[in-house]
């Protein structure tokens, strides 16, 4: 057997299958975060689009999807389409190590403990100080969450939400505030 010639096409190395968060979480983080409708969120690695949706249809805010995969893109503006939330909405069909997030005051994520140690670095130099982050199932290393609360699905699935703050969570909030102080939120 020739092994120039693939037998099957090298696959695209993935952040994180995509498994779809549960409603009963989704509600949660955006409850303990105090989403309003001037909110501007972005959930990253969105997959079918639902925290978005979600966001946007019952909190009012303004939600922007950042997912790699193109079916997912697709599935998601479709999804969105059909929940009428299409004019709060928008799909960003790109890798999320690519994208500015400073003017975001919310961040979702449902990604591997490797992604969210990368993504870190990028959120801990572009986010303004006081934007919320939640991550589901995994903390952020080297990150300090102001919440860490442990709620059952709709499934009966012990999900944990880690909740944290941009200007305390973050390890570049430490350094400053040595010489500053606390930061106000």
């Amino acid at each position: 057997m020739r092994e120039d010639i693939p037998i099957w096409p090298k696959e695209e190395k993935v952040d994180a299958p995509w498994i779809p968060s549960s409603i009963k979480p989704i509600i949660f983080s955006f409850e303990i975060a105090k989403l309003n409708k001037d909110s501007k969120i972005c959930d990253i690695g969105c997959g079918d689009g639902r925290v978005a949706i979600i966001a946007s249809k019952y909190f009012g805010c303004s939600s922007t999807c950042v997912e790699k995969r193109e079916d997912l893109c697709a599935l998601a503006l479709s999804n969105a389409i059909y929940n009428s939330v299409n004019d709060k909405f928008s799909v960003i069909c790109e890798d999320a190590r690519k994208i500015d997030y400073s003017e975001f005051d919310f961040i979702y994520i449902y990604m591997f403990p490797s992604f969210l140690r990368e993504i870190s670095l990028k959120l801990d130099k572009e986010l303004k100080e006081g934007t919320k982050i939640v991550t589901l199932d995994f903390s952020i290393e080297g990150w300090i969450p102001i919440l860490m609360k442990r709620i059952e699905d709709e499934k009966g699935i012990i999900r944990s939400i880690f909740l944290y703050f941009i200007g305390i969570s973050n390890p570049s909030a430490w350094r400053i505030r040595r010489f500053y102080g606390y930061p106000r939120i």
